[in-house]
């Protein structure tokens, strides 16, 4: 069992221990570095989306009240081109949308299976800052 935050830490050995399991030889080179990141969109965009969907072309709603050149998709494009970056400027990315709360009861309530999975499986979870 190998947890995605040893990926995280150190693709190299992440990749050999498959690569051992697996008794195959992979390219480890091509999982060095990898600057794509795959971030959805701010909830402003979404809301706004969600508006336009009722005069844009798409897919599920061929007949609009817009032109077929003015599609969803190209709404979806300028947005992310135009307010996500502002959005993502001005907001904190210290900001959770957890609840501190919240984030203690979520962790109590995987504690145990946590350390049972440490146990069973011998995994460093502390170094990870799974509770346990």
């Amino acid at each position: 069992m190998l947890p995605l935050e040893f990926f995280v830490q150190n693709k190299k050995a992440y990749l050999q221990k498959i690569e051992t399991f697996l008794s195959d030889e992979l390219e480890a080179s091509v999982y060095e570095s990898n600057p794509i990141q795959n971030r959805g969109m701010s909830n402003l965009s979404l809301k706004i989306i969600r508006y336009c969907n009722h005069f844009t072309y798409n897919y599920f709603k061929p007949s609009n009240i817009l032109s077929n050149k003015i599609s969803s998709y190209k709404v979806q494009k300028i947005l992310r081109k135009t307010i996500d970056p502002l959005v993502y400027q001005i907001s904190k990315p210290s900001n959770s949308f957890i609840s501190e709360s919240h984030r203690k009861q979520i962790n109590q309530y995987y504690k145990e299976s946590n350390q049972q999975l440490n146990h069973f499986f011998n995994l460093n979870l502390e170094a990870y800052n799974y509770p346990l």
